[in-house]
């Protein structure tokens, strides 16, 4: 079974949780696409992954223009939808603000594999951001009853594993 993990990746976090999903998935054909380089054919495939990085709420351009020209062929085989962000609690509006509901809805898995924060992978304004981010998040790390710190943010591989087993049951 030919498989497409199609991602947009800014800091590399997107890309790195692409290759981890890819590897649940070692007895089929794996293809990875960049989307800020490429716009691989899904027509090739017979599952679909998109993954994007979240900012300011919104998905890549690339992700989203990807998902609108390829929308129907997406729609007639079995897919998913992954987005990598550090603010897990928001993912639910993340995908309700940033896909259609017939898309997301229809994923055979739509998951948040959570997000880093790793400043040298960071560029430009981003950079300062993501300094700002970390800042505030140590300035107020700690749990609501003091006892221990909150951890930053990271890739959650359980969900990554639950997402490919998702994905497994549809095929």
């Amino acid at each position: 079974m030919n498989i497409l993990i199609a991602y947009a990746s800014k800091s590399g976090t997107t890309e790195d949780a692409a290759k981890m999903l890819g590897g649940h998935f070692s007895a089929h054909n794996v293809s990875y696409a960049d989307l800020m380089a490429e716009s691989p054919h899904v027509e090739d495939y017979d599952v679909i992954v998109v993954g994007s990085y979240v900012r300011a709420g919104k998905i890549a351009k690339d992700a989203a223009a990807f998902l609108q020209k390829n929308r129907e062929a997406i729609l007639a085989r079995p897919f998913g939808l992954y987005l990598c962000c550090n603010f897990t609690d928001k993912a639910l509006d993340y995908f309700k603000s940033n896909f259609d509901e017939e898309l997301w809805q229809g994923a055979a898995s739509a998951m948040c594999f959570g997000g880093e924060i790793r400043l040298e992978r960071q560029k430009g304004m981003d950079k300062l951001i993501m300094r700002i981010v970390l800042h505030f998040i140590r300035a107020n790390n700690r749990s609501e009853d003091k006892k221990e710190d909150i951890p930053l943010p990271a890739l959650i591989p359980e969900n990554i594993s639950r997402f490919a087993d998702e994905i497994k049951s549809r095929l």
